[in-house]
């Protein structure tokens, strides 16, 4: 029997329609660079729940740019095996800096897994669910503005 040949990039379709997907990032050389790309927190405006960390750009020319994988509004939920799920945004973005200064520098590399809502074309008649998704992206994004930093 073979066995299926594991790739750095793996992705799985979860309930939701979301793909979760693994990335391992090559960081540029001088390390202090990151990986290149500036970070939201979404809340929820009924609750002010926290609604994790997403992709908000990516900067020309770093690290995410180079390696073309990350896309904008792409959630993180976890750095180098350690999960941002269940945690505050504070708390995630600080997991993600201590991540990034640590093992990022040691390694040259950074393994992100993220979950990504595929584009869909547009239906005729788009079904409940499909309205509900689309009404993720109308949250508020008046955020505190030392919570988009650039990594």
């Amino acid at each position: 029997s073979t066995e299926p040949i594991q790739t750095e990039e793996s992705q799985i379709v979860l309930e939701n329609g979301k793909e979760q997907l693994m990335f391992e990032i090559p960081l540029n050389d001088s390390g202090s660079a990151g990986l290149g790309v500036s970070l939201k927190g979404n809340k929820s405006r009924e609750t002010r729940e926290d609604l994790g960390i997403f992709i908000k750009s990516i900067i020309h020319g770093g690290a995410a740019y180079k390696d073309g994988r990350l896309r904008i509004n792409d959630q993180l939920v976890a750095v180098n095996g350690e999960s941002l799920l269940g945690r505050s945004n504070h708390a995630a973005m600080e997991t993600l800096r201590r991540s990034m200064s640590q093992e990022g520098n040691v390694r040259g590399t950074i393994q992100l897994v993220v979950l990504r809502t595929p584009q869909v074309r547009p239906t005729l008649s788009p079904s409940v669910s499909d309205a509900a998704d689309s009404d993720l992206g109308t949250f508020s994004q008046t955020f505190l503005s030392k919570i988009e930093k650039l990594y």
